[in-house]
């Protein structure tokens, strides 16, 4: 056991310590992945949670910040237009989607990774490729059969599953974007008992600033049953929430149920709530499960609260 904590220990102190070191030699945090050493005993078959290459990154980012020297970065092309002249310069799609076959088809360590490559460039200008999803599919698994890392193999694993339409919940096909709408979309039965700050904090949120510029709003809201009174103002595209002690010339009670209906987008009270139905307007609810939407994708409602559960826990 003390062996065990020790190489642990010492693991993560060669990591930081040699990171730093390469930082100091001018390389960036790609640059220092690739260069960085541990002996053997302290990676074979270690490496059950993240990988080396991933925490000299993350050592970066803590450190030194996003910026790895290549100026470049400081304001690049947008991601699609850098895609779209990265396949152009290749000879166009059909060669790039070509290279890409060939290369996975090859296999490889170095031509499962160049495989991912190209198909990214390839489905940031069409998702629904059919070539490139199935190559980026192939390439993805085979990286993630052969690492120790959980992180990094639930990554490559997802992402195959994703692309090839096997990325199950309950029997049906997901893909990340509608979970993230699904988790990232609170529900009624939790909103309805949790603190009115809670959830005008989320609010903040949902502020659209093209919508809010130039827009100013003030008012004060009570809920039934909670004796905090909150100050809500819209200033300069966001939104500041404040507790006061007494009620401003414009004022909305709400119930609890009221103000989670609002929240999740099915509108403000018809008594009272004008100054809620304004910052309706200027609020941004795309990412957001449609409120009439009775099921978050294809979980019903008991299967929405498993799935929530389990993620909780």
């Amino acid at each position: 056991m003390r062996d065990a904590l020790e190489r642990s220990v010492d693991s993560v102190q060669i990591i930081h310590d040699q990171a730093l070191r390469l930082f100091a030699s001018g390389l960036g945090p790609r640059e220092a992945a690739e260069s960085i050493y541990l002996p053997r005993d302290l990676r074979e078959a270690r490496e059950g949670y993240g990988q080396v290459e991933s925490h000299v990154r993350q050592v970066y980012n803590g450190t030194v910040g996003w910026f790895d020297g290549e100026v470049y970065q400081i304001n690049p092309l947008s991601v699609k237009e850098e895609a779209e002249r990265m396949v152009q310069a290749m000879g166009g799609r059909a060669a790039v989607r070509e290279m890409a076959t060939q290369a996975v088809a090859d296999g490889g360590l170095a031509n499962w990774r160049w495989g991912l490559k190209l198909t990214s460039l390839l489905l940031t200008l069409d998702p629904a490729d059919p070539a490139a999803r199935a190559a980026h599919a192939t390439a993805a698994r085979a990286l993630g059969q052969r690492t120790d890392s959980a992180n990094a193999r639930g990554f490559y694993i997802t992402e195959a599953l994703q692309m090839e339409g096997k990325l199950l919940v309950q029997g049906q096909p997901q893909t990340m974007a509608g979970l993230r709408t699904f988790l990232g979309t609170p529900r009624a039965e939790r909103l309805v008992v949790i603190p009115v700050e809670q959830n005008l904090q989320f609010v903040r949120y949902l502020i659209d600033p093209r919508k809010a510029e130039g827009q100013r709003l003030a008012f004060t809201i009570a809920v039934e049953g909670e004796p905090q009174i909150m100050r809500v103002q819209l200033r300069n595209s966001v939104l500041v929430i404040t507790p006061v002690a007494s009620r401003s010339e414009r004022h909305v009670d709400v119930t609890r149920g009221e103000l989670a209906d609002f929240v999740l987008g099915k509108g403000a009270p018809a008594k009272g709530g004008e100054p809620l139905a304004e910052l309706d307007r200027v609020l941004d609810r795309s990412r957001l499960m449609p409120p009439t939407m009775t099921r978050p994708g294809v979980l019903d409602d008991k299967g929405a609260r498993e799935y929530n559960h389990g993620l909780e826990h």
